[in-house]
């Protein structure tokens, strides 16, 4: 006895106070290498607007138009690959107004799976 506490009393509370502790432990552990929550830094980094452009690539959309001749529109219009791997057959091209540009528009489209996808050129004289 110590001081009045029987020694189970003592013992078990002390388990106690280990269990809790290895656990807390662990989570700290496991909350470090693979994150739970987002970190202070990835909140910030969310917050901060994101440049026009940033979701697509190169010519996927009006403000990502590609700036090219008509020889190169037909050349990457062509050469349009699928995501099951087959060539993308282009479309007759078409003209839309994206602010003060007129935009080429070619889309093309997968003849084995039907997949489509439109592409924006801004075509130079």
């Amino acid at each position: 006895m110590l001081r009045g506490i029987p020694r189970v009393v003592l013992v078990e509370f002390l388990g106690t106070l280990a269990v809790v502790g290895v656990f807390v432990g662990l989570g700290l552990w496991l909350d470090r290498r693979v994150s739970v929550l987002p970190r202070k830094e990835e909140l910030i980094e969310a917050g901060r607007p994101r440049p026009l452009g940033a979701d697509h690539e190169v010519g996927q959309a009006p403000h990502t138009a590609l700036g090219c001749d008509r020889a190169r529109m037909a050349r990457v219009a062509g050469a349009q690959r699928c995501a099951c791997k087959r060539m993308m057959t282009p479309q007759p091209e078409d003209e839309v107004r994206f602010g003060d540009r007129t935009l080429a528009v070619v889309r093309v489209a997968c003849p084995t799976c039907g997949a489509t996808r439109t592409l924006y050129f801004d075509l130079r004289s």
